[in-house]
């Protein structure tokens, strides 16, 4: 199935989505003759069902994706690289090897740190760094929390991928983001448009990074709570990774009180509270110690990533 004139931004996530999809994409359509995917209620639907067979590893639904569509959905490309091999082949299968490809990388330390937040403390899971970045030696897909298989995170692998399922595949640094040239270079747009584009894109920002003081004090929570057989995390985590480590992991059965309060205690927002604090005292930003995370080569990483180029665009 050829697509042609597709655009389609996939990720990775982490990488102001939030704020492509809300400031800028929409206006970009009204100035071209391109449309926004979330217009199309039709479109829309089948596109989420598609994605969540993906990212389940069901069958995939045939669609017709209309001439000069623009599609932004980061989580096609999927959070664990365990699975961006496999999710480029189901990519390409539903939007077919024409379509051209937009991917924003960020530099391993920043996005690690902001993965991780995203499925371990926003998401409500409630899970250390060591329980949720896995090597191949621990690694595997019965785990129930979020996992993510550091020894597969590479970004010339990932590149890679695209570039073997597609014709037209960009790749932009999150710092050359703001820039918005690849806008510039494949949409028919005046200056003075591109221009209006860039100032709404540094206009709003819509998610913001999670402190230190609200990670540390939704685990000390956790830890009291634990203490009476109870956990904040709303599903499992990975904690038994640690039997490969040779660490001890407690054991304790609540019995019916300690599961109504702990019932009560879910359904308490904390987050607003603790997000007040840290708005209040101006806290610092929350970030990995890399120094408990000694398996992470992230030296490796940071040279990986240095010489990618900041902007291109591959083609063949």
């Amino acid at each position: 199935m050829k697509n042609k004139n597709t655009f389609l931004q996939i990720g990775m996530p982490k990488t102001a989505t939030t704020t492509l999809q809300k400031e800028i994409f929409p206006e970009l359509c009204r100035y071209t003759k391109y449309n926004y995917w979330q217009d199309d209620i039709t479109l829309f639907d089948e596109i989420l069902l598609n994605k969540y067979k993906l990212l389940r590893s069901l069958p995939l639904n045939p669609i017709v994706i209309p001439a000069n569509s623009l599609i932004s959905l980061e989580s096609l490309i999927g959070a664990d690289p365990k699975y961006w091999e496999k999710n480029s082949i189901g990519i390409k299968n539903i939007f077919g090897n024409h379509a051209h490809i937009l991917i924003v990388l960020r530099d391993p330390k920043s996005y690690l740190n902001s993965i991780y937040a995203e499925e371990c403390i926003h998401s409500g899971v409630l899970q250390r760094p060591e329980h949720y970045f896995l090597r191949k030696s621990e690694y595997s897909e019965r785990h129930t929390g979020p996992k993510f298989s550091i020894d597969d995170f590479n970004y010339n692998n990932l590149i890679g991928y695209y570039k073997k399922n597609f014709k037209y595949i960009t790749i932009v640094k999150f710092n050359k983001l703001p820039e918005l040239e690849f806008i510039s270079d494949f949409f028919d747009i005046t200056t003075i448009q591109h221009h209006h584009l860039k100032s709404l894109f540094n206009k709003k920002i819509h998610n913001r990074r999670i402190s230190n003081v609200m990670v540390e004090g939704l685990f000390f929570i956790n830890k009291v709570l634990n203490q009476m057989g109870l956990s904040l995390g709303i599903q499992g985590n990975n904690r038994s990774v640690d039997l490969l480590r040779k660490n001890k992991i407690p054991r304790k059965k609540p019995n019916i009180g300690k599961l109504i309060l702990l019932k009560f205690l879910r359904k308490l927002n904390l987050l607003p509270a603790l997000r007040a604090i840290e708005n209040l005292f101006k806290m610092k930003k929350f970030e990995l110690d890399f120094s408990k995370l000694k398996y992470i080569n992230l030296n490796e990483l940071e040279e990986m990533y240095e010489k990618i180029p900041d902007y291109i665009t591959y083609t063949r």
